[in-house]
């Protein structure tokens, strides 16, 4: 276990233990050339916290245990409405293949150009067609076989988890 950190002209490895030297480090070069960093996922917010930063939760991490997952209650309404109105428009979701592929950068694009700034990337990917090639996609396409949407999946724990990762539509695609 350890802190891994990149943003340096170098990127650190720390072994466990070593975290409040390292980032102490990091601190000077950082204020050197006048960078101001940002850290994601810490579990311990204090040498974080005497540096005279604050600690901002995000998000909670959703756990779905598959085997005891139901779309069954009232909670879960909202999500089989958009699911019944999803068949009712026509759409099914597809494994990725060369075959949507076109329509999956197709829609990328679009959804990019309608967001300020471009593409973030900073907890996790950026749209690359190579890269969504090798992960876990599920592609959304009308009864055309038009592209409407994807999502990408990244594993984690050895395989056991995923976690989302890209979540696009086309502009004109159905609600759900």
């Amino acid at each position: 276990a350890g802190v891994y950190v990149s943003g340096l002209p170098t990127q650190a490895y720390t072994p466990a233990g070593g975290e409040g030297r390292a980032l102490g480090r990091m601190w000077t070069e950082w204020e050197r050339n006048g960078r101001r960093p940002v850290f994601a996922a810490v579990a311990e917010t204090e040498p974080y916290r005497a540096r005279g930063m604050y600690a901002m939760p995000i998000a909670d991490d959703a756990r779905v245990d598959r085997t005891s997952f139901s779309l069954a209650g009232k909670r879960m309404a909202s999500i089989r409405h958009s699911v019944t109105s999803a068949h009712k428009a026509g759409l099914r979701v597809v494994p990725y293949s060369i075959s949507v592929a076109p329509g999956v950068e197709r829609v990328s694009a679009e959804w990019l150009a309608q967001k300020r700034g471009g593409e973030l990337g900073f907890t996790l990917g950026k749209f690359d067609p190579d890269a969504v090639a090798k992960l876990d996609c599920r592609v959304a396409v009308n009864a055309d076989g038009e592209v409407a949407g994807f999502v990408t999946w990244r594993s984690y724990d050895d395989g056991h988890a995923r976690v989302l990762d890209l979540m696009r539509r086309a502009i004109d695609a159905p609600n759900p």
